[in-house]
């Protein structure tokens, strides 16, 4: 989990991810690609992939939330069609849902408080160029 949050928070990695839930992108396709992509270099089998699909789907959420970005769980979440009584529920469930904190228990409380520390995706936009430019020199060095 922690090898995951460290490649989860490169710069490069860290603006496309946020970039990504910012477009709309479900969190339970990123938590699959990422994980069966963890399986493939060898890093855990697939046993252990499934059992860490929960705490990978809790820190994308919770890189979502820190960054007020709205998290889409799964594909068509938005567009299904409830019939009025259902859509009633729909509604108090999500107001609970937003009520709900992440499950801090799925996730190791370090990561949980290095994910607060991480900058907002507006500050990662908005450095100056030449600040930009001294990071990229300081990186091929």
């Amino acid at each position: 989990m922690e090898e995951m949050f460290l490649q989860l928070t490169q710069k490069e990695n860290y603006i496309e991810l946020l970039n990504l839930l910012n477009n709309g992108t479900p969190i339970d396709q990123l938590a699959q690609v990422i994980l069966y992509k963890g399986m493939t270099e060898g890093l855990y089998g697939m046993d252990l992939m499934m059992l860490l699909i929960e705490p990978t789907m809790y820190l994308l959420i919770a890189i979502a939330e820190e960054n007020e970005i709205e998290p889409v769980i799964y594909e068509e979440q938005d567009n299904e069609l409830v019939q009025e009584d259902e859509l009633k529920n729909e509604i108090n469930r999500q107001n609970l849902a937003k009520k709900m904190p992440v499950n801090k228990s799925s996730v190791p409380p370090s990561i949980l408080q290095r994910v607060k520390t991480l900058p907002k995706m507006d500050e990662m936009q908005q450095q100056p160029p030449q600040q930009q430019q001294q990071e990229q020199e300081a990186e091929v060095i």
